[in-house]
């Protein structure tokens, strides 16, 4: 019907938070090195998606 499931959406959003993060602030910075770099590629191995993409991209990537 032209939606993702749930899952889906919820993974997408969290790559576009992981990939907001990139900024010149070293703190956020620090919290990604420690925190998300790990749950990004997990993200991105889960649905066989190499390099980082944008949460648009990464639905369309999801979804094929």
């Amino acid at each position: 019907m032209g939606y993702l499931p749930l899952i889906t959406e919820i993974d997408a959003r969290r790559v576009g938070f992981y990939t907001g993060l990139s900024c010149n602030n070293t703190v956020m910075n620090f919290l990604y090195d420690v925190f998300g770099r790990y749950e990004l590629q997990a993200l991105l191995a889960k649905y066989d998606i190499t390099g980082i993409c944008s949460p648009r991209r990464f639905r369309f990537l999801a979804r094929n």
